[in-house]
């Protein structure tokens, strides 16, 4: 009988206190919301105190991230309008100036022969660089040298031995004067004036739009 009571007063009492404690709690929330400006306020602060520390999806407020972040696909990012923003590899690829550097490789030296070499420069090249490759050993030089040229003109008798270089925003253009060795050198090892056999040598035109 005594434990039936003791049981009895026992769960009167857990009784109150549950009741009272959901009764406090409720005024303390209602005390909330009754301080706060408005709903999307006290809803503001609910979530802010949830998800302190973490970074949220969505929201136009700012957020400072520290340490080192990696991910494991790339993001999406708009088309950036200030200098200190992040782009996209679609934007600098569109927006990056073209090719700046062109290489012909070796190209045929032919007597009164045209070479016509489209450069795909971003416009027209602002410095030009022509060089001769030798193929096949003579007057000292090596196959594989390479010598720097420039546009030369030498006369022997009624011969004339040299090129014309032109170019535009488009090609860049070599005319060989019509003479099977057109192009005069320096012996490699002496000093006397040689001129080069077409089919020994290749030309190379390299050229650079700043």
């Amino acid at each position: 009988m005594k434990i039936r009571l003791f049981k009895n007063i026992w769960l009167s009492l857990l009784s109150v206190f549950i009741v009272s404690s959901v009764v406090y709690g409720a005024l303390g929330w209602w005390e909330g919301v009754e301080n706060a400006e408005n709903w999307e306020a006290l809803t503001h602060t609910i979530w802010n105190s949830l998800v302190d520390g973490v970074v949220k999806k969505t929201g136009s407020i700012s957020e400072t991230i520290t340490g080192v972040k990696t991910f494991s696909d790339a993001p999406i990012v708009p088309s950036p309008t200030a200098s200190w923003e992040v782009a996209s590899k679609g934007y600098v690829d569109s927006n990056s100036s073209s090719i700046t550097s062109y290489d012909s490789g070796e190209q045929v030296i032919s007597a009164n022969g045209t070479l016509t070499l489209p450069h795909g420069l971003w416009q027209s090249p602002d410095m030009i660089m022509i060089y001769v490759r030798c193929k096949v050993a003579e007057y000292g030089w090596s196959v594989w040298d390479e010598v720097l040229y420039s546009e030369k003109h030498s006369t022997s008798g009624t011969d004339s031995r040299w090129f014309s270089l032109s170019f535009d925003s488009t090609n860049i253009r070599i005319k060989f004067a019509n003479y099977s060795n057109v192009l005069p050198l320096v012996h490699k090892t002496g000093s006397n004036g040689v001129d080069i056999n077409n089919n020994n040598w290749r030309i190379i035109v390299k050229a650079h739009a700043f």
